[in-house]
């Protein structure tokens, strides 16, 4: 999970990564890098819109993850510009975007959905509140393996 996560961090946006020791998942790595790199290039782009150039050194994503009740959950806490309370619900269908079209296919976050799924986990996204940004949230089952 460590080495996931520290290909996630982007430059020029302090990344915080909290998960608490070694944690294995077991995955298909390389789908869930790009999962990870998906939600982080998001916040960067929220961060961006949010902040005046030359001032995304503010932007921060804190990514946090814990044991919960036979899951792993991973969260991704940026504080760019949030999801639009009427995007919240279907930010992971296909095409839906908060960015402009022209530029962005709304496919992304689809993708992240559908390997997330695949892997038996869910995924969600919560708003952190008013302006402070978006919290994606990933949940993927997990077994505790003991070596003997």
């Amino acid at each position: 999970m460590a080495d996931l996560l520290d290909e996630a961090k982007r430059p020029k946006v302090k990344t915080h990564i909290n998960i608490g020791g070694d944690v294995f998942l077991e995955c298909d790595k390389s789908l869930m890098a790009e999962v990870f790199k998906d939600i982080t290039d998001n916040a960067v782009q929220a961060i961006r819109a949010k902040h005046a150039p030359g001032e995304t050194e503010k932007g921060e994503i804190v990514i946090s993850g814990a044991q919960e009740k036979g899951r792993y959950k991973i969260s991704f806490k940026d504080n760019g510009t949030g999801v639009p309370p009427n995007k919240l619900e279907n930010i992971f269908d296909p095409g839906v975007t908060t960015k402009n079209k022209e530029f962005n296919s709304g496919l992304g976050l689809a993708n992240c959905k559908k390997v997330i799924t695949k892997h038996g986990g869910n995924i969600y996204a919560e708003n952190n509140g008013d302006g402070d940004g978006a919290t994606i949230i990933i949940e993927l089952p997990y077994k505790i393996i003991s070596i003997k």
